[in-house]
């Protein structure tokens, strides 16, 4: 950090509110803080706390006539940021402060190259002296993108998650601004991917001494980029310092309640493992294999693609596998398979001893009701235009002979209660929940039928800590309940640790280990499971400050 003891960026007082069908409601109140020359300041806290809010303020990219800014100062240096025309505002981003989002793709346009895109902040900001397409490359360069002179004419969607943060990365530094802020710029990132991005700003940072804005719900994240820190619940700052003292003493009840939500590496059951089992195998994988074709370049032939090598285990009812890997290892291939959404190459399935890639008709349709599935995004999973009794009542629609139609809507409000939410719930729409509300009612709509197994697709990855620590914990409960068998389909190791009672690591299609959860954790024999666990652990001071402030 530099010793300029004048702050870069000042916020005072800020108050926003937004227009919705009660009025006005706010969403910031009263928010203030400084962030120094060559510091990182990061802002915590989960959806809803006003975090992006209060960034989409100093960026000037406020939704508006619905947002409003009633009060408050942003001060970069000198410069009133809220009392400037646009003219002149525009002119300040992109040349003194830009900004990283959460999710490149949707940020990136999908019709222009990516070479473009960068070259087109230098071409509206008309720098002197710089030649775009040399400026373009030579940034690509820096981000570490491959090939960088042949890469800087691909689209946007020719490029992995990692990748494209990297292009914005560039896109954001290329007329080296004072302040970078960064909103959730790794949430949806593998840990090892995430590690990548983090490192390679921290570097970028002592090259430039740019100051970073980091917007996260990420202790995780926090720990390893903060100089200092604010809590933010509600739209109000609860608590600001030196991350290590907050950790260590945490005086809001909130931060408290993050820091026991973090998932952590070393034992943490929720709800201890399962009694063991007798009888038979719930599910038995052997030798699961899956080639996709990919069209050869030109008039080549095509070329088999193995998304799955080799595949097998074995799933004892009323326990729970974890499958971990990143981004391209097969988790997501291996649920689709299982679920009967894709065919396979070879290899067999045993559900109750039938191969369930073999079955068909009544066969199929009694499987299907015993196996359900839980998706990532549990807004795209819900239909939008539906009410959440509909949605709820959806799978007994389709297997009428479960349920009389008389009874379908006290069997969704008792599921409703099942997973934490009112009956009064049942009449509304999906967009008027939280993510982690949605992902109730995605649960709910899951166990509508009384499976026996459900499959979570990276289930809690998008969800702020706490809300993921309530997910996992009602999982818990309901495989105590109901006896239910989960594949709980993961990159994040402290999470899976927390739930599941044996591991699959997954990489490039292949399982590479598997064992016992605590064995696993405490004796990792793949390289590449220490790679994992590497990137997932919180730094020791952390952990340590952690365990001694909620002990």
């Amino acid at each position: 950090m530099a010793s300029d003891p004048t702050p870069l960026l000042r916020v005072e007082g800020l108050r926003v509110s937004f227009t919705s069908d009660d009025g006005r409601v706010t969403a910031v109140e009263d928010v203030g803080f400084d962030i120094m020359r060559g510091e990182t300041l990061v802002i915590l806290g989960e959806s809803g706390s006003g975090k992006s809010v209060s960034a989409s303020v100093i960026m000037d990219i406020l939704d508006r006539p619905a947002g409003r800014v009633e009060a408050g100062r942003v001060r970069l240096g000198d410069t009133d940021l809220l009392a400037l025309p646009r003219a002149k505002r525009r002119a300040i981003n992109g040349a003194r402060l830009a900004m990283i989002f959460q999710d490149p793709l949707s940020y990136l346009n999908p019709a222009y190259s990516i070479g473009w895109q960068i070259a087109e902040t230098l071409r509206i900001h008309a720098t002197p002296g710089i030649n775009p397409k040399a400026r373009t490359v030579e940034l690509l360069t820096r981000v570490g993108i491959p090939d960088p002179e042949q890469r800087q004419h691909w689209f946007p969607h020719q490029f992995s998650g990692g990748q494209r943060q990297r292009v914005m990365i560039a896109m954001a530094l290329a007329l080296s601004p004072e302040l970078l802020i960064a909103d959730e710029p790794t949430t949806a990132l593998d840990v090892t991917v995430q590690r990548q991005i983090l490192d390679l700003l921290k570097e970028l940072q002592a090259e430039t001494g740019m100051s970073i804005l980091m917007i996260t719900h990420d202790l995780s994240v926090a720990a390893r980029m903060a100089d200092r820190a604010i809590v933010m619940r509600r739209g109000r700052v609860v608590e600001t310092g030196r991350l290590d003292r907050i950790a260590a003493s945490p005086s809001h009840p909130y931060t408290r309640e993050l820091l026991s939500a973090i998932p952590r590496l070393e034992s943490d059951k929720r709800g201890g493992k399962s009694p063991t089992t007798d009888g038979p195998p719930l599910l038995e994988v052997r030798d699961l294999c899956k080639d996709y074709h990919v069209a050869g370049r030109g008039f080549g032939s095509a070329r088999a693609m193995r998304a799955l090598n080799g595949v097998g285990f074995t799933l004892m009812p009323g326990t729970v596998l974890g499958v971990v890997g990143e981004s391209g290892s097969g988790k997501s291939t291996l649920a689709r398979v299982l679920m009967r959404l894709e065919s396979v190459t070879s290899g067999q399935a045993l559900y109750g001893g039938q191969d369930i890639l073999k079955l068909q008709g009544s066969a199929l349709n009694r499987f299907r009701r015993e196996v359900q599935m839980v998706f990532q995004d549990p807004f795209g999973s819900l239909n939008p235009t539906m009410e959440i009794e509909r949605i709820i009542c959806e799978p007994l629609a389709l297997h009428p002979d479960i349920l009389p139609r008389r009874q379908w809507r006290d069997r969704a409000a008792e599921l409703l209660e099942m997973v934490g939410l009112e009956p009064a719930h049942l009449s509304r729409l999906p967009h008027q929940f939280s993510g982690g509300q949605r992902q109730r009612i995605a649960i709910a709509r899951a166990l509508a039928l009384n499976p026996r197994l459900i499959i979570c697709d990276e289930a809690v990855s998008a969800l702020d800590v706490s809300i993921q620590a309530q997910v996992i914990e009602l999982l818990a409960d309901l495989r105590r309940k109901l006896g239910l068998s989960f594949i709980f389909i993961t990159h994040d190791l402290p999470v899976v640790r927390s739930f599941a009672d044996d591991i699959l690591v997954m990489k490039g299609g292949a399982v590479v280990e598997a064992g016992d959860t605590d064995t696993l954790f405490a004796n990792p024999s793949h390289p590449y499971t220490r790679d994992l666990l590497s990137a997932s652990a919180i730094p020791e001071w952390m952990s340590q400050a952690v365990r001694a402030s909620i002990a």
